[in-house]
């Protein structure tokens, strides 16, 4: 009963009132339900902290905050949560590092083991073993390759339509 004395009388003044705020120091705002049956739905609006970031749109605004402006979600988020989230985005931010520092390492592992096994290889090519052998390739005959397409004619084939048979008749 006091929210719908509350939002008739923010319909009736026409006012906008705060609803919350983001750890960037963003205000998001809502102007309130008209009375007309064609204009139900409150505008949402965010006031930037910082002038310059208003012109990228919503990219810069944290999911929660976006949620709430585009009706997906109809209760704005709480600070305990916007922090929550943000904790958890630097968790996964340490974890990318960690796994692209172990990535490092491990490539270059494998640099310092590429070069003993290209030295392997070149002492071979100065002595070659005494049987060499060449390589053939298998004489196929009558067999077509599976991967290339049959030839298309560009010509249309000849076609007889049936004559339909009518049943029960």
């Amino acid at each position: 009963m006091a929210a719908a004395i509350r939002n008739l009388w923010r319909s009736v003044t026409g006012s906008r009132y705060l609803v919350g705020r983001d750890l960037q120091g963003n205000r998001y705002f809502e102007y309130p339900m008209h009375l007309s049956p064609a204009l139900r739905r409150p505008r949402r609006t965010v006031k930037y902290a910082n002038p310059d970031h208003m012109f990228p749109g919503t990219a810069g605004l944290p999911i929660q905050w976006n949620s709430w402006l585009s009706f997906t979600r109809t209760e704005p988020p709480s600070l305990e949560e916007l922090q929550v989230d943000l904790q958890r985005m630097n968790m996964v931010k340490a974890n990318a590092l960690l796994i692209a520092e172990r990535d490092r390492a491990e490539r270059a592992r494998q640099q310092l083991q590429a070069p003993n096994v290209q030295n392997s290889d070149a002492a071979e090519a100065i002595a070659p073993s005494e049987q060499t052998t060449q390589f053939q390739e298998p004489e196929t005959k009558d067999a077509p390759d599976p991967w290339v397409a049959p030839p298309v004619s560009d010509q249309p084939a000849s076609w007889t339509p049936r004559a339909s048979v009518r049943r029960g008749a």
